[in-house]
Parts: C-alpha cells; structure tokens; sequence
C-alpha cells in the first residue's frame, strides 16, 4: 500500500505539472484526486490528531497570506479586485491548501519560502532567456515540481521527514 500510495502521488504530480504548464489551469478532477492521496499518504505516518493540528496550523497559514496578498492587490490597484482568475488561479490556490496536507508548520514554511523564491527566480531568468514576457506564472505547476523534488529526497533519504519538524528545530538552535 505504501508504494502505491507514492506511485501515485508521483504520476498525479506529473499530470498537475503537465496540465498547468501546457494549459495554465489544471482539471478538478485531478485536484480530487492529488488531495485524497496526500490525506492517505499523511495519516499513513502519524497520528490523526497530530495531522489535524498541523493541516489546521498550515490552513491558517495559507489563508493569512492569501488574505495579506489580496489586501496588497487592493491597495495596488485602488479597488475592489477578484484575487481567483485575476492574480492567481484557483488551481494554484487550491494546490496551496493541498499542500498543507503533506508538511508540518515548520516545514511548510520552509516549504512556501523557497518554492516562492525559485518560481520567481526560475520565472524571470527563463523570460530574460527567451525574451518572452509571460503575464502568468504556472505557479501550482512549479510547487508541484519542487514538492515532487523535496519528496523524492524524502522517499530515499532515511530521516528526511517532511510532517516532523526535528531537522528544522535543530537548525534553529544551531543559530541561538
């Protein structure tokens, strides 16, 4: 059960890369189905309750920066402005909440920190690249690739765990 569980969060994650970076949008369906695996492949390691609290912990964390982003946009632009299909995408927005899923707070700040920070760095060096100015950035299909990534090397590292926070804790006090 184990194995299958990754095999298809693998072959989802590819399909979510694919569709938003061909398309830019990316079928409910597949949504669905990525979600339900990241809720089989979280409660597959730790205890429930401690899975609640840490999606619930990460749901507030995703809502308070799309909320700091929308006021951002508001006050940009001076008016009311519809965040969805506007600025981001629902499918990057619900990606996000998929994504609170598989990580522990700590690390899903880690996490959002640097995905956000490679997309853009990817993003705009590629349009330097090719001299093509794109008004939209496949944001749920760059997450996917760096969560994807972080997976990989948690599947084969022994002790790489992406729900505890110990490695994170660790750092941390290393810096005290």
């Amino acid at each position: 059960m184990h194995i299958l569980i990754k095999i298809l969060m693998i072959l989802l994650l590819i399909g979510t890369i694919y569709q938003d970076f061909k398309t830019r949008s990316i079928s409910w369906y597949l949504l669905a189905m990525l979600a339900a695996v990241f809720i089989l492949n979280a409660l597959k390691y730790h205890e429930t309750n401690v899975m609640i609290r840490y999606v619930f912990y990460n749901i507030g964390i995703t809502t308070i920066m799309l909320a700091a982003v929308s006021v951002y946009f508001k006050l940009k632009y001076r008016q009311g402005l519809n965040l969805i299909n506007k600025q981001l995408g629902f499918g990057d927005i619900l990606i996000l909440y998929i994504l609170c899923l598989g990580f522990s707070p700590l690390n899903f700040v880690a996490f959002l920190l640097m995905a956000f920070l490679l997309t853009l760095i990817i993003h705009i060096t590629g349009s330097i690249i090719t001299r093509r100015k794109s008004r939209t950035i496949p944001l749920a299909g760059y997450l996917s690739v760096f969560y994807l990534s972080i997976s990989l090397i948690a599947w084969f590292i022994n002790g790489f765990d992406l729900i505890g926070d110990s490695r994170i804790e660790n750092l941390i006090l290393l810096f005290q």
